[in-house]
């Protein structure tokens, strides 16, 4: 049979292999209809599914918005169990708004996961979620010349480190600012700075960033006391860090001006 054929209504029909060829090209995998391969288009995000369960803030949120990961819907149970079948094929996180984190803890340096909703979600309705890549959300921008993104409870702020790097952002400052965001970055961030007066061993000053002016509180000091004569301002470098003595993430001194 001609593949060019047109047939009518009760016509015996005898598909030819060009023709069935031509229908998996069709087909795609989720079951929907493309032009073929060159349509696919392929997000620059890793997304997984999410169900949104906040336990206090808004009870639904726009497309983009950022928001806490808090768990897993399905916990796999055990070996065999339909549980963990479910976990398997799919896993499902559930979510909340960036004011809670694990049954309705605060947001804080040690416990923080987050991702960005790309479709509109209410309450016990599940959506996808970027997890990692480059996505595009809204921010309140503190300083022009932030380069990080870091959670706060209203959202994500720009900041001079943080869990995003930013590719590009509206300009001005203020809140509900477009940017394009690279998510996943190392944590490990190294900032210029200056302090005032004598920084003892063990001890916590404030520095303020060489290129913003933000001050940055309580930096600590895990080494040895760095003298100076009250109200001299000393050059500096600091280290946001993962694997401090005392916190998980926490700002320390690394270097100093003698």
């Amino acid at each position: 049979m001609d593949p060019r054929q047109y047939v009518r209504p009760g016509d015996p029909i005898r598909l030819a292999a060009s023709q069935i060829n031509g229908l998996n090209r069709l087909l795609s995998s989720n079951g929907g209809y493309r032009g073929g391969p060159q349509s696919e288009i392929h997000t620059p995000y890793t997304w997984v599914y999410g169900r949104f369960s906040p336990q206090s803030g808004p009870t639904s949120v726009p497309r983009w918005t950022p928001l806490a990961i808090t768990g897993i819907s399905v916990p796999p149970a055990s070996d065999g169990d339909i549980k963990t079948a479910s976990y398997e094929q799919m896993p499902v996180v559930t979510l909340g708004n960036l004011n809670e984190y694990n049954a309705g803890g605060s947001i804080t340096p040690t416990t923080q996961a987050w991702c960005i909703a790309l479709e509109p979600v209410a309450a016990s309705t599940i959506c996808k979620v970027a997890v990692a890549g480059v996505v595009q959300c809204k921010i309140n921008v503190v300083h022009a010349k932030h380069t990080f993104v870091e959670v706060s409870s209203t959202g994500l702020r720009s900041s001079v480190k943080g869990e995003g790097f930013i590719l590009w952002k509206e300009d001005g400052t203020g809140a509900g600012k477009w940017a394009l965001v690279r998510m996943d970055v190392p944590q490990s961030v190294v900032v210029a700075g200056t302090f005032t007066g004598t920084w003892s061993k063990g001890g916590s000053k404030d520095v303020t960033e060489a290129k913003t002016g933000q001050l940055i509180r309580n930096v600590y000091n895990p080494f040895g006391t760095v003298s100076a004569a009250a109200g001299v301002a000393r050059q500096c470098a600091i280290a946001w860090t993962t694997s401090s003595r005392r916190f998980e993430h926490e700002w320390i001194l690394i270097a100093a001006e003698c």
